[in-house]
Order: structure tokens, then sequence, then C-alpha cells
């Protein structure tokens, strides 16, 4: 799979009232001619370039009656915590607030575990809140 960069030129006003999508002209470098009419992508289109934020992965996220929250671990137990969250991507959440950067988040094993439950740490850094962009 071949992967290209691009620049956003167009976006439709409104969505198709069919299909809800919006159409995009993104224009691409295809001097090489890869690219050939009628041919079908995927794209990933970045809304905004996010440096030095506070990220945590999707999956340690949990909603309940509307205010996301996560299990972090404070002092060998599981403490449920609001969190804000502000953009994302495919994989991970930017907190906005309820998180400092280093605390450890539970995501593997999340619903088996309740406010307040002692749990074992497993050392795995991608599982932490830390600065990295996105």
């Amino acid at each position: 799979m071949s992967e290209f960069t691009g620049l956003v030129t167009k976006v439709a006003r409104s969505a198709d009232p069919d299909t809800r999508l919006y159409g995009v002209t993104i224009e691409i470098d295809n001097s090489d001619k890869q690219l050939r009419p009628g041919m079908f992508v995927r794209a990933t289109i970045n809304t905004a370039a996010l440096d030095s934020v506070l990220t945590i992965p999707k999956e340690a996220v949990f909603i309940v009656d509307g205010v996301s929250k996560v299990y972090k671990i404070t002092n060998n137990r599981a403490s449920e915590q609001a969190i804000k969250i502000g953009e994302s991507s495919p994989t991970r959440f930017q907190v906005t607030s309820g998180l400092t950067l280093g605390e450890n988040v539970i995501v593997l094993g999340r619903a088996q575990v309740s406010d307040g439950a002692l749990v074992k740490v497993v050392d795995d850094s991608s599982k932490m809140a830390t600065g990295n962009s996105r």
C-alpha cells in the first residue's frame, strides 16, 4: 500500500443527503502516475496538529452518564477519575483535564475493575498518560 501526502483544497458545503458524507478535493503530486481515475482511497485528514499534549489509549476510556472516565492507579488501587477529552487520533485521546503526565491508567482488564479494587501493576509505558503528540 502506498502513502501520499496532499493538501485539502475544497470541502463540500453540505453532506450528501443519502450517504451523509462530504465531498473533499485533495491535491496530490501524482507525477509518477500511480493514481488513476476511478481508484478508491482510504484517507486520514489531520484537522489539528498538537504538540506536547497529554494522551491516553482510547481503550482506557469509558463513559458513565455522559461523563468520560478512566481508572487511574493510586497506591496499587483502581481509582475512578472523570476526565475531559480534547482531540483524538485513531488510537489515542487527548486529555485536557483530570490526569497529569505520567499517571498510569488501566487499559487491559478495565471492564473487570471497580473503584477502589486492588490491582497488580504491569509495566507498560504505552498505557500511561504521555506527553506525546498524536
